[in-house]
C-alpha cells in the first residue's frame, strides 16, 4: 500500500478493510481533522508564537475575535491573524460533528449527493469539504498515517 501520496493511499486501500479497519480508519481521519482544528489548547499557543504571513516572531496580543478567539498582530508585517489563520479548516464555519459526520462518509467512499445529505451540507459544500479533507491527508508526515494494514 505504499503510493505516492496519503490520499491515494486511503483511496486505494479502502476496498481491503474489515469493519475493525474501518473503524480506526474514521478514527484516524476524525484525529487528523481535531488536530487541524486546534483544539488542543498547547497547539493553538505554539502555533501563535511566529507570524503566519512572514514568520516573524514580533507578536503582541491584539484584541479578540467575534468568536472569543485571541488575535494578534505582527509588528514586522503589521498584519493581524488569529491561531487558526491559514489552516485547512481556518474558513469553516461547519460544526465539529458536521465534520465528524463527513469523515465517515469519506471512509465509505460515498457519492458527494449521500454524503451532502448526510451532513445536511450542500452538494457545493460537500465537495469542499472533500478537498480540505484530501488536503489534510496528503500534508500528512507518512503514506500510512491514515490507513496501514501491517499494523
Amino acid at each position: 500500500m505504499k503510493e505516492a501520496g496519503t490520499a491515494s493511499n486511503f483511496k486505494s486501500g479502502q476496498d481491503l478493510l474489515d469493519p475493525d479497519e474501518r473503524a480506526k480508519a474514521i478514527a484516524r481521519v476524525q484525529k487528523a481533522i481535531r488536530v487541524a482544528m486546534l483544539e488542543n489548547a498547547e497547539d493553538a499557543a505554539a502555533r501563535v508564537r511566529r507570524c503566519p504571513r512572514c514568520g516573524s516572531e514580533a507578536v503582541v496580543k491584539k484584541g479578540v475575535s467575534k468568536a472569543g478567539d485571541q488575535r494578534y498582530l505582527c509588528n514586522d508585517c503589521k498584519r493581524t491573524y488569529g491561531a487558526r489563520t491559514e489552516l485547512v479548516f481556518c474558513r469553516s464555519h461547519l460544526s465539529k460533528d458536521v465534520w465528524m459526520r463527513y469523515a465517515e462518509c469519506f471512509v465509505d467512499q460515498k457519492t458527494l449527493r449521500v454524503c451532502a445529505k448526510e451532513c445536511g451540507v450542500s452538494l457545493k459544500v460537500a465537495f469542499t469539504m472533500r478537498h480540505r479533507i484530501i488536503d489534510l491527508l496528503s500534508a500528512l508526515d507518512g503514506p500510512s498515517s491514515v490507513v496501514d494494514k501491517t499494523n
